[in-house]
């Protein structure tokens, strides 16, 4: 029985060597970590360990919502064999790694909810401004302690982490084309 898409990323998902990668990976780097298929429009990260307060907060406004989507896009759109990170209006970066089965991209490894520059007064401000012109009903006090206290890394840092994400993505590939043969035996 052929898998489609949609199943080999579950199955992936299910793996033991992916839920152990996902655990590590949080555990090492204090960022989320998820596997999403091609056909997937949804948060990523949304309810994953080490998910940011921030993001967590902002997911709970549809307009908000469709800008973190509007990021997803971004990100997975003409993607290569390798990482791509795309900023989003609050200056949180992600990263999306291809997953494929022979030249079949069939989904993504995701991180990301991170700062690559200190938070400062000047940008939360233009932030809470978007969100206020935006008509969204947040909690600017909440908002700014979370925006705060976001995990900030240095680009070097993050360039490591992403190379990290890369390589079991690649690992991940491999074990998808080992599946879907197993499968269409």
């Amino acid at each position: 029985m052929k898998l489609g898409n949609k199943q080999l990323v579950e199955k992936l998902t299910r793996s033991a060597i992916y839920r152990d990668y996902a655990r590590a990976f949080a555990a090492t780097t204090g960022l989320p970590v998820a596997l999403r298929g091609i056909e997937q429009w949804n948060l990523p990260m949304r309810g994953a360990a080490n998910e940011n307060p921030f993001c967590e907060l902002m997911a709970r406004s549809n307009r908000v919502c469709a800008a973190c989507l509007e990021v997803q896009r971004k990100l997975t759109e003409q993607i290569g064999d390798h990482s791509r990170t795309v900023t989003c209006f609050a200056g949180l970066s992600g990263s999306a790694v291809p997953i494929r089965v022979g030249d079949q991209l069939i989904g993504f490894l995701q991180t990301g909810q991170v700062l690559l520059d200190q938070p400062t007064k000047f940008r939360f401000d233009g932030t809470a401004k978007r969100l206020v012109d935006w008509g969204v009903k947040v909690d600017l006090r909440k908002a700014r302690e979370a925006y705060f206290h976001t995990k900030v890394l240095s680009k070097k840092q993050y360039r490591a982490i992403r190379r990290l994400l890369e390589i079991f993505g690649r690992h991940l590939s491999i074990l998808s084309n080992q599946i879907a043969l197993e499968n269409s035996e």
